[in-house]
This record gives structure tokens, sequence and C-alpha cells, in this order.
């Protein structure tokens, strides 16, 4: 069995459209480390003695770093209005500058001072409009812990998007895993022999989950290296509302960067492998590997168009569960969680169930149908 699956393996990678989908996706996924984690958007402008002082990339990773250290903790409105008023750029400097002072909410700062500009605490004049931080962040607001967000968020960022493109390129391999056979003529070759019935099709199906799975576990071991590499643990406890892209502002409860980490590494593994039941099934219905590949994407890709918010709840819920959705992970972090009684279920769990139930199904499905094949 060990040799079927390894042979699998083999026929799925030693393709030249496979060859071309993974080194594109290691080009986009070092593109977008690059951007946005190592050393991604960091930049700093200063203050000093009413002149302007720019700093870039590490030294900014930092710089950023020592004024987080400064200011972490739990958050509070004073603490808020310190940071506003402490780097809010004096009108020597603006005018030295060239810049507009009616503008200058919308310059680069620093870390907590452009989170908290983005957020909505400033005026167009970037200084404290008077704002408590109950009135941007809601009853959680008394519970959240300030600190160093921007590796943990650029990273989330990137691994976002880095796997929505993962799953295209595993619908590119992973669709003409029944159906090749179709195209060569080696179904009756397969089916015909002793072990063409009960072997074949889960040695492939074993095959494609070592694939994708494998392949997703290398992605996120990627980004978290580079993570620690540029940035460090720093800010591992902070919450995940106080980022300055707002990727997970809407989250309705407290979470920490590592638990919202760990979140998106269960929300894509189980996306992988949802992903790769289906494209078993159609894999092994479709009649040859041009249908199953468009199908396949079709499945794919459609749901990110279906505005799933306008529909029922549960129906939210279980649409955003679908592979591509559940890519998207600000969808899943929005809501809330499922309370029962006092005791609360992050519905990011929901994931194990799910993707262990829908893999079984494709394996037990996709060998039934690959078995009952028409050898003609």
């Amino acid at each position: 069995m060990k040799e079927m699956i390894r042979y699998e393996i083999y026929k799925l990678l030693h393709k030249p459209l496979a060859w071309a989908g993974l080194a594109s996706i290691l080009l986009f996924v070092g593109v977008m480390e690059w951007r946005l984690v190592a050393p991604g958007y960091a930049a700093i402008q200063a203050d000093v003695n009413g002149r302007r002082e720019n700093t870039l990339d590490f030294a900014a990773i930092k710089r950023n770093q020592e004024i987080a250290a400064r200011y972490a903790g739990p958050l509070t409105t004073e603490t808020v209005k310190e940071i506003l008023n402490t780097y809010l750029f004096s009108e020597e400097m603006l005018e030295e500058s060239g810049l507009d002072p009616e503008r200058q909410g919308h310059y680069t700062h620093n870390l907590l001072y452009d989170t908290f500009s983005q957020h909505g605490f400033t005026t167009m004049a970037g200084e404290w409009n008077g704002s408590a931080i109950e009135d941007i962040y809601g009853q959680i607001a008394p519970d959240l812990i300030l600190g160093y967000s921007a590796g943990w968020e650029g990273t989330l960022y990137a691994m976002v998007y880095c796997f929505l493109s993962w799953g295209c390129v595993l619908v590119i391999l992973l669709s003409p895993l029944f159906c090749g056979e179709y195209d060569r003529h080696m179904d009756a070759l397969i089916l015909t022999g002793c072990q063409g019935r009960r072997k074949a099709p889960l040695a492939k199906a074993a095959a494609a989950f070592i694939v994708s799975l494998g392949g997703s576990l290398l992605l996120i071991a990627v980004f978290f290296f580079v993570l620690l590499a540029s940035h460090g643990m720093v800010g591992f406890e902070s919450s995940v509302q106080l980022g300055e892209m707002g990727l997970l502002l809407s989250t309705p409860y407290v979470l920490s960067w590592a638990q919202a980490f760990g979140f998106t590494c269960l929300l894509l593994l189980g996306a992988a492998a949802v992903l790769t039941a289906l494209l078993l099934v159609v894999s092994a219905l479709a009649k040859n590997s041009f249908s199953s590949l468009v199908i396949s994407f079709v499945l794919f890709t459609a749901p990110m168009f279906i505005p799933w918010h306008k529909l029922p709840i549960i129906l939210h819920l279980a649409g955003s569960l679908l592979p591509i959705n559940q890519m998207q992970i600000n969808l899943l972090f929005s809501f809330d969680k499922i309370y029962l009684g006092n005791w609360g279920l992050n519905v990011m769990w929901l994931v194990l169930p799910l993707g262990l139930t829908t893999g079984l199904m494709g394996i037990l499905w996709s060998k039934r149908a690959f078995a009952r094949h028409q050898v003609m």
C-alpha cells in the first residue's frame, strides 16, 4: 500500500502543470511575506526637534516594538489619549516638511498612533476627537490588551491570500486524480486488477490528502518561522481588535493574536481537507480531466460571490464553512460564540467535525464511484 501511495503522489506532482502551480505559489508566498511580514509595511515618521525622522523596514519593526512595550497592558481611554498626544506632529515639523496640518491623521506616525487613527479616535488634523474606547470597541473594550500586533496581523493577512491561491493550485493538482485514468484508458487495467477496486482508490485518496494537508502544513510552517525571524513572539497576548489594518476588528469577543493564529491554522487545514474531499468526488464522477477541472474550479470559487450575510444566520454560518470562505478567516471570526448557558463554544471548532466527516465521506464516495466506473 505504501508503494501505491508513493506512486500516486509521484503521478500528482510529476507534471509540468503541477510544477508550474507549485512554483507560482512559492513565488506568491515570497512576495506576500516580503510585503506584509518581513519587513512588511513597517515605517515610522517621528518628530525630532521639529524635524522629520523616517525609519523603515527592520529598524522600524524594532522601534514599533519598543513603543508598544511602553504602553502594553489593559487598554484605557487615557492610554489612547496619551499615545495620540505624545506622537502628534508639531506645526513646526509639518511646515518644515511641507505637510498639510489638516491631513495629519492620514500621515504615517507609528504603529500605535496609526492604529488608533485608523480606528476612529482622531480628527482629520490627527488630534484626539474625544472618543472613549467603549465608543469604538463596545462592551469588550475594558478587556482588550494593547501590545505589538504588526507581525501577527501581517502574517495572518498574508496567509489568507496565499491559501486562496493554494486552493486554486490544489484544484489543478487533484482534479485529474481519478478521471486522468479515464483519459489514458488506464481505468480498465486498474479496475480489472486484483486490488483495483479496493486499494487503488484508497491509495489515490491518501495521496491527495498527503499532498493537500502536507502542503498546507508546510506553508503554515514557513509563515510561522518568517514571523519568528522578523518579529519574534512579541505581542502574542495582545488583542486582535487592536491591529492597524483591522483584519479582525469585527471579532465580537476578546481574542489574543496567539489564539487567532491557532484558529487560523485550524481553519486553513480544515478548508484544505474539505476541498480535497470535494475534488476526490468530482474527479471520480467526471468523464475527463478537463470537465473535472472546470467543475471543481466553479464549485471552489462560486461561494465567494454569494451574499451569505443576507441569508438566515444558519445559512450564513454554513456558507462560511465552505472551503473558499473558510480560507477568508475574517468571515468566521466575525461570528459570536455559541452559548450554552454560561459556556461559550467558538464556532471555529466546528471545522474539526466538518473536516473529518467530509473527508471520510469524500474517500468513501469517490472509492465507490471509481470502483463502479464502467470500463469501456
